[in-house]
């Protein structure tokens, strides 16, 4: 080594001492790139200092941007075996990367050729936060274009192989980071503060993935890719959960002048997910979910331009939404349009949680199409297309069939009319008829356009208004007027179970409203049956879908026709007309469990008053008379004049407490006999069990027969 180049060096290890050494030069020295001194060290001095055979460098303490360093110590090996080792006791990154303890470099085969320095084979150990793990593989190269490449092979991060690689040149970088096999928990628990977690989930599982990041001092552009197996998430609340999944996810971000524009997608292969209230099991083919937009950080704004949702065999949707606030994300805006829907798939898993509390367990077949906007919080447009819909209430109560046409909602003023036709349908067990309903839907309101006749077994139910109000509140109601128009009573009791009843029943359909979970009748309903008329007051029903539905009434009996009424069933023949009255009756699960009920001749009646034999030991059974008539000589004539008939029932706790028309000696008349041949009949029984009475009612024939005076 000559004189010159002896003081030269001397000079430039002095330089170094004093950067790191001196507060006001250290801040110059924090401008020099390692690599560059490197280069200048190793590749730029002349020949005969390259025949060093060995460099010490104390470093001291060094900075730069966002980083800095303290005890570092490089060391170098030009002879034949050419080497670096590079010794930091203190590296501190910015955070999450945090300070990195005792940290060793070590190249025993550094490549050496003129505007190049490379190292194959080293060896790194660390200590950090992050990273705990034994030694690894690196490799770097740096080059006179100022090109510094590296890697890391095999690294051990969260129970899983990671190798990362990346490069540095013209004041860009870009880094690839390959991961297999790591443990979910543990990688989000060591990687919290280095990307964005989420704080209030538990997560589990095993992973692979490819991340690749590129930038120029902070990072522009990224690349992941995801396979996540039996993996699991749960909130503390039990609101969100899913077990045994298999992920497939790939993202991409691109920072650009608006923000970051980012795209990816997901398929969920296999496993079982809940958010509160849906659940749903992913099935032979996988849920596919993909998005694009952007991210507005200095807004904290997220704007996905289109996302896409596949349920195979199920429902097929995409759209577009917005989200922002500082304090964490809610949607302002969504527009979602399904192309294609199966009803049958798509009611149980997505719409039946949301419906009254799972009030209407429907069977459904069919397909919708439709579209569904959202803003500021709130529902703000709806519109469905249905093709052949079919929906049945599995407990029998509800039934509508071949539903074709439009529905629309706006909570505007301008919405379209939605028009709907069902071939057939039922309410419990009425039969309906082909109907077409026109309505228009506003705001909390949906009101009839037209009057809409329901054909009701064979006759017609006429629907002059109809007007829903508080549509999608806690607290809805309606409000209906219509006329029914003459159906037969045979049709009806054979639907109901009934014996054969003759004639029609038709009647006026007053105001009837529902509010509250409550159906209420305003005024009074008016039934013309069995030559009569029945004119009920104060009809209302809570819980009218419910499980136990509960209705009250009171009514009046106008001038039937007991020969109608007694012909249908086996009860014996009675001709005369029957008035009558029943108070606060009160049906639970329609199962009457109180009323007050008198039957009787009505007064001023003229028709002819005959009752057979049958129907008098019948009446006697109800009011527990005793059984003389068969062996007297009255047992001869077949039927007997009487002057009144009546009976009565108190029905309290099960027990109703009998009556008749007058009081007797040892009783109650149920019969007051008259004219020639005539027949008293007198109960003697005054409570009687309720479930005994029906038991009698519908066996007769088990009676005893009557008291004959």
């Amino acid at each position: 080594m000559t004189a010159e180049t002896g003081i030269c060096l001397r000079a430039f290890f002095r330089l170094i001492e004093v950067a790191a050494l001196c507060p006001g030069c250290r801040r110059l020295f924090s401008t020099i790139q390692p690599q560059a001194v490197l280069c200048l060290l190793l590749t730029s001095l002349p020949p005969a200092v390259q025949a060093i055979e060995a460099i010490e460098l104390s470093l001291g303490r060094i900075e730069g941007n966002g980083w800095s360093a303290e005890g570092g110590v490089l060391s170098l090996t030009l002879g034949r075996s050419r080497g670096l080792k590079l010794q930091v006791d203190n590296l501190s990154l910015l955070p999450p990367l945090g300070a990195i303890r005792g940290l060793t470099l070590d190249c025993p085969q550094l490549s050496l050729e003129p505007g190049q320095l490379g190292c194959s084979d080293g060896i790194v150990e660390l200590k950090s936060d992050l990273l705990q793990q034994p030694p690894v593989q690196v490799d770097f190269n740096f080059d006179r274009q100022r090109r510094f490449t590296w890697s890391v092979h095999e690294a051990r991060f969260a129970r899983g192989r990671l190798s990362l690689h990346g490069e540095v040149a013209e004041g860009r970088w870009w880094l690839a980071l390959n991961g297999a096999g790591f443990d979910v928990a543990e990688a989000t628990r060591r990687l919290a503060g280095l990307v964005p977690m989420p704080q209030t989930l538990s997560l589990a599982g095993t992973g692979d993935l490819a991340l690749r990041l590129s930038g120029t001092r902070t990072p522009t552009a990224v690349r992941l890719e995801t396979h996540l197996k039996d993996f699991a998430f749960a909130d503390e609340h039990g609101l969100r959960e899913g077990a045994e999944l298999e992920l497939r996810c790939a993202a991409r971000g691109d920072e650009q002048p608006a923000g970051l524009a980012f795209s990816g997608a997901c398929d969920v292969d296999t496993g079982q997910v809940y958010l509160d209230p849906v659940y749903l099991e992913v099935g032979d083919q996988p849920l596919h979910l993909a998005a694009r937009g952007q991210w507005k950080a200095p807004l904290r704004r997220l704007e996905i331009e289109r996302f896409d949702f596949r349920h195979p065999d199920v429902v097929h949707g995409h759209g577009r939404a917005v989200a922002a606030g500082k304090d964490g994300l809610s949607l302002e805006a969504l527009q979602a349009d399904f192309d294609t829907a199966h009803l049958g798939r798509l009611y149980p898993v997505y719409l039946q949680p949301w419906i009254w509390d799972g009030l209407l367990q429907l069977e459904s077949e069919g397909r919708v199409a439709g579209r569904v906007r959202w803003k500021h919080g709130r529902l703000t447009d709806l519109a469905l297309a249905l093709d052949d819909v079919h929906l049945d209430d599995e407990e029998g109560r509800l039934g509508l069939y071949g539903l074709t046409g439009s529905l629309n909602w706006s909570s505007g003023l301008e919405v379209d009319t939605s028009r709907v036709r069902w071939s057939a349908g039922h309410l419990y067990k009425l039969q309906l008829g082909e109907t077409e309903v026109e309505a228009l839907a506003r705001g909390g309101h949906v009101s009839l356009t037209r009057r809409a006749a329901v054909p009701v077994l064979d006759g017609v139910l006429s629907v002059d208004a109809l007007q829903l109000d508080g549509l999608g509140t806690e607290q809805p109601s309606w409000r209906f007027e219509g006329l029914l128009s003459p159906l037969s009573m045979e049709s009806l009791s054979q639907v109901l179970g009934w014996p054969a009843l003759g004639g029609t029943l038709s009647g006026v359909v007053p105001s009837v409203s529902y509010a509250d979970g409550r159906i209420s009748v305003q005024g009074a309903l008016l039934v013309r049956v069995l030559g009569g008329e029945v004119v009920i007051h104060g009809l209302s029903m809570e819980n009218p879908l419910g499980i136990v539905p509960t209705l009250e009434a009171d009514m009046d009996i106008r001038n039937l026709s007991l020969e109608q009424l007694t012909g249908a069933f086996s009860f014996g023949n009675i001709q005369g007309r029957l008035g009558g009255e029943v108070r606060r009756l009160r049906l639970e699960d329609w199962q009457p469990v109180r009323f007050d009920a008198r039957f009787y001749t009505p007064p001023g009646d003229r028709s002819r008053r005959r009752i057979s034999q049958r129907a008098v030991e019948n009446l006697a059974s109800l009011g527990g008379a005793g059984g003389a008539l068969s062996r007297t000589f009255m047992g001869f004539f077949k039927e007997f004049s009487y002057r009144r008939l009546g009976i009565a029932c108190r029905l309290r706790k099960g027990i109703c407490e009998m009556d008749g028309v007058a009081p007797a000696e040892q009783g109650y008349y149920i019969v007051k006999g008259g004219g020639i041949p005539r027949i008293d009949v007198v109960g003697y029984n005054r409570r009687v069990d309720w479930d005994t009475l029906i038991q009698r009612l519908k066996n007769v024939t088990n009676a005893a027969a009557p008291v004959v005076r």
